[in-house]
């Protein structure tokens, strides 16, 4: 069996589609596949990694990131290249890289000091307006468990506002609604910036720290490398 002359001519033109198809999904992968994929709380992303990233697009012009917010704890797989969590200091697993360990105090605005009862101890505390936040998937140190690591114990500590999202604890405490417990991490720039202070010294470091994480049997790209050693570099003082 032969085609005939309309089916030759049909057959070039299918090829061609099917050829021009193929071409524009192999473009389509390897766009996908030049992405690094990152997955971090919404507080992290927001306040660590997002004033960040712009200096590692510019040493790394080649290197595109997608940066995933997420409410729980996610491990990398297949679609996430990168994860932030926060993990005992003790874990030991393949692929994990502690970036910063788990230091907290107290954060506020200077706005809110300003028509605030004094501060100038511990004690003082329980006059103030405590801002907290209760996460239903990833457990967080709360005030009484802070205060408690401080030997300290207030049988009337109880916070004025509850929030289930820290971004909105963060927000709360630089509109100088209240005090907030701060992490080193997610405070970082916020501090620098002015848009938050320390109105107390004391601070709390738990048997806790933020890791960056890959799959443990996975071998990483080259592009993650770059990334992971970036990130690591970039929190080295907070380790």
């Amino acid at each position: 069996m032969i085609l005939t002359g309309h089916g030759q001519h049909l057959f070039k033109a299918v090829s061609g589609s099917f050829a021009t198809i193929e071409t524009a999904i192999d473009e389509l992968q390897r766009r996908e596949l030049s992405f690094i994929t990152i997955a971090a709380s919404t507080s992290m992303a927001t306040n660590w990694l997002m004033p960040l990233f712009h200096e590692f697009q510019s040493a790394h012009p080649g290197i595109k990131l997608k940066i995933l917010t997420i409410d729980r704890n996610v491990e990398p797989d297949d679609s996430i290249d990168l994860t932030i969590r926060l993990l005992p200091l003790a874990t030991e697993r393949k692929n994990a890289w502690l970036m910063a360990r788990e230091t907290v105090f107290p954060v506020c605005s200077r706005l809110y000091l300003e028509n605030a009862p004094p501060l100038r101890e511990l004690d003082d505390l329980p006059n103030h307006k405590l801002l907290s936040y209760e996460d239903p998937y990833r457990q967080r140190i709360n005030w009484p468990e802070f205060l408690a690591a401080l030997r300290m114990t207030h049988k009337s500590i109880e916070p004025a506002v509850i929030f289930n999202d820290y971004q909105l604890v963060l927000h709360s405490a630089m509109a100088g609604e209240g005090i907030a417990i701060g992490w080193t991490l997610t405070c970082k720039f916020l501090l620098e910036q002015s848009l938050l202070c320390r109105p107390l010294q004391a601070e709390v470091t738990t048997e806790q720290g933020f890791f960056v994480l890959a799959q443990p049997g996975k071998a990483l790209r080259r592009e993650s490398k770059m990334l992971v050693n970036w990130l690591l570099k970039q929190s080295h003082e907070l380790r």
